[in-house]
C-alpha cells in the first residue's frame, strides 16, 4: 500500500475516536489588552462589555490581586474603551469601584454614548455616567452608608438601573434596588429585615424588561467574604416588585435569560445544564463530561449555540466550549488554564466571542471568532 495513503489511513482512524465530542482547540484566540494597562483587565459576561452596535469594548483594569482573592475586596480600578479589534484604547474613568472576581462591572448606555459605573471620589459610594467623547462625569445617586453596591444591570428600554447593595450600619442585605437613569424613584425589592442572614445577586432583566430574576444564597454576608456559600435558589420577580417567586430551589451556577424571554439557562450542583420556564418547568439540555464542570452559560442572538466557561477537579478553568442547545452536542473552542473566570460573552450579532484569562500571569482579554 501506497505510505502515504497508509498514513492518511492511520489519522482518520486515531481522529475517529473523537466522535462523541469535537476536536478542540480550533479556533484562533486573539489577545486584545496587554500589560500596558495596569496587571488585571476584566470584562465579565452577564454585562455585555460589546457596545450596543459591536464597535466598541468596554473593559476594567486595576492592579493585580494576590490569590486567593475576596471577591469583596474593593481596589481602585480604570475603565476604557477599545475598538472592537483592540485599537484605540482610551481611558474614560478612573478611580471606579474594581473587585477581583469580576472588574469595575461598568455598563453601555442605551445610546452608547454613556456608560455608568460605581466609584468613591470622596464623598461616599455614588453610581456615576460618564461621557465616552467628552469624559463628563455626571453622579446620579448617593449610596451612602451601603457596601458592596454591585451588579449593575440596564434595563433594556434604557431607562432604569437595578443592582445590589448591602448596608453597613444594619448588616443587613438591602435586596435588589432599582434607580432611573435620571437618579430618581430609587426603589428597593426583596430586602431582609433580619441582620446578615442571607445574600441577593446577579439580578437580571427579562430581554422585554417585565422581569427579574435573582439569585438567593443561604449564608451570612460574612461567611459569604470568607468562605463563600452555595446558591440555593433562583428566584423571579415582576419589575414593580410584585409576582416574587422561586423558579428553582436547588440552584447550582449562574442564571440568564434566553433571548427570546421564555426561559432562564443555568448549570446545576450536578454538573448539568439546564432551562427553566416561568412556571417552574425544567428540561435538562445536557451533562458534562467528568473534568469539565460548566459555569458561566449564554446562548448566542439566534438561540441556535450555548458558549460556557468549564472548570476541572482542582477549580482551574479548563477551556471555552460551545454547546448545541437542541442535541447536547459538545465542542472544546479553547483549552486552557485559568484561575481567573473566562466570563465568555457573545457579541450581539453573535460572531464573536470574548473572554478573560490569566495565562499570561496576568488577566488579559481575548476575542475568539465564531463561524
Amino acid at each position: 500500500m501506497n505510505k502515504t495513503i497508509l498514513i492518511a489511513l492511520m489519522i482518520i482512524i486515531l481522529l475517529s475516536g473523537c466522535i462523541g465530542q469535537k476536536e478542540p482547540y480550533i479556533k484562533q484566540s486573539l489577545r486584545i489588552t496587554n500589560r500596558q494597562y495596569e496587571d488585571d483587565r476584566h470584562a465579565y459576561y452577564d454585562v455585555s462589555p460589546w457596545s450596543p452596535d459591536n464597535s466598541k469594548i468596554i473593559w476594567s483594569s486595576a492592579k493585580k490581586m494576590p490569590y486567593p482573592k475576596d471577591p469583596l475586596i474593593v481596589s481602585s480600578g480604570n475603565i476604557y474603551i477599545m475598538d472592537a479589534d483592540g485599537a484605540n484604547i482610551k481611558k474614560v474613568a478612573d478611580g471606579a469601584n474594581f473587585y477581583a472576581h469580576n472588574g469595575a462591572y461598568p455598563i453601555w448606555g442605551k445610546d452608547g454614548k454613556k456608560i455608568y459605573f460605581i466609584a468613591d471620589y470622596g464623598t461616599g459610594l455614588n453610581i456615576y455616567s460618564v461621557d465616552i467623547y467628552s469624559l463628563e462625569k455626571v453622579k446620579i445617586i448617593p449610596l451612602d452608608g451601603l457596601d458592596f453596591v454591585h451588579n449593575l444591570m440596564l434595563s433594556p428600554d434604557g431607562t432604569q438601573i437595578a443592582f445590589t447593595a448591602f448596608d453597613k450600619e444594619k448588616s443587613s442585605n438591602m435586596g435588589i434596588m432599582i434607580v432611573g437613569i435620571d437618579g430618581t424613584n430609587l426603589q428597593s425589592f426583596s430586602g431582609s429585615d433580619v441582620a446578615n442572614e442571607y445574600v441577593i445577586a446577579h439580578p437580571k432583566w427579562s430581554p422585554n424588561g417585565e422581569k427579574l430574576i435573582y439569585t438567593f444564597w443561604y449564608c451570612s454576608f460574612n461567611v459569604f467574604r470568607v468562605e463563600g456559600c452555595q446558591r440555593k435558589e433562583l428566584w423571579v420577580i415582576n419589575r414593580d416588585g410584585t409576582g416574587k417567586k422561586v423558579l428553582v430551589p436547588e440552584f447550582g451556577h449562574h442564571a440568564i435569560w434566553s433571548p427570546n424571554g421564555v426561559s432562564i439557562l443555568f448549570n446545576d450542583h450536578e454538573n448539568s445544564l439546564w432551562t427553566v420556564d416561568m412556571d417552574g418547568n425544567l428540561n435538562k439540555i445536557t451533562d458534562y463530561e467528568i473534568g469539565y464542570k460548566g459555569i458561566h452559560p449564554s446562548y448566542n442572538p439566534d438561540m441556535s449555540k450555548i458558549v460556557t466557561d468549564t472548570m476541572n477537579q482542582r477549580g482551574e478553568y479548563n477551556s471555552v466550549m460551545l454547546i448545541n442547545p437542541m442535541t447536547g452536542e459538545k465542542e472544546i473552542i479553547v483549552s486552557l488554564t485559568s484561575k481567573t473566570n473566562p466570563h465568555p460573552v457573545w457579541s450581539s450579532d453573535g460572531s464573536k466571542i470574548l473572554y478573560d484569562s490569566d495565562e499570561t500571569g496576568d488577566t488579559e482579554i481575548y476575542i475568539v471568532l465564531i463561524d
